[in-house]
């Protein structure tokens, strides 16, 4: 049997698959482990739903008698989870690639030493948790990206991601400063990415991949 690192961000969205996924592969006999962070916050009841959801995905991985392997907090991530839910169009993709990309050098180190601990066989990340494919580099295992829908926080009228992208013309002044915003995000979390492989001796991605 394989020993199997899943990881992801302490989202509802982005931890629901893999959890079932996890939860199959443990009754297979598989040993699993999953790698994400313990969202830990005071007057719980007072922050945005995606905080919220956030402070219950730990106790809802363990539920279902699967391992936490906790990973530290990121004061940055707690910033951009907040501000999501009042973003919309490019503005909320901007926040959001932030936010899954705060603190990736030190999720990747701390998820590499997590799979160096379990002797971990492969890596499964989330498709937004960049770090758990840094990790993979880091220890030289196979990794896996699981892409899947990850909507879980519906807006009246409008998809629950990506809402607000219909509200902006294209060409228009609002509608490109939001591309540009989330252009130039993009282009920030590339570059960064980009050097933490190198950094890391990790292979760098094909520019067309």
């Amino acid at each position: 049997m394989s020993r199997i690192l899943l990881a992801a961000h302490p989202t509802i969205g982005h931890i629901s698959a893999l959890r079932a996924i996890g939860v199959q592969l443990r009754d297979l006999g598989h040993t699993v482990g999953f790698a994400t962070t313990r969202v830990r916050l005071p007057l719980s009841g007072l922050w945005p739903a995606p905080l919220k959801a956030g402070m219950e995905v730990a106790d809802a991985i363990t539920s279902h008698g699967l391992d936490v392997l906790p990973l530290s907090p990121s004061p940055g991530a707690i910033w951009y989870a907040a501000r999501l839910p009042w973003n919309t169009g490019h503005d909320e993709l901007a926040v959001a690639i932030e936010l899954f990309t705060v603190g990736l050098q030190s999720q990747a180190r701390e998820i590499a030493a997590w799979a160096t601990r379990m002797d971990a066989d492969v890596i499964v990340g989330d498709y937004l948790m960049p770090a758990a494919m840094l990790a993979a580099g880091l220890v030289k295992r196979p990794y896996v990206a699981l892409y899947h829908s990850a909507l879980p926080f519906p807006v009246d009228g409008a998809a629950p991601f990506g809402s607000g992208l219909g509200a902006t013309a294209r060409g228009s002044p609002p509608g490109s400063r939001q591309k540009r915003r989330s252009v130039a995000s993009s282009d920030v979390s590339t570059s960064a990415y980009e050097a933490l492989l190198t950094r890391s001796g990790c292979p760098a991605q094909p520019a067309d991949s």
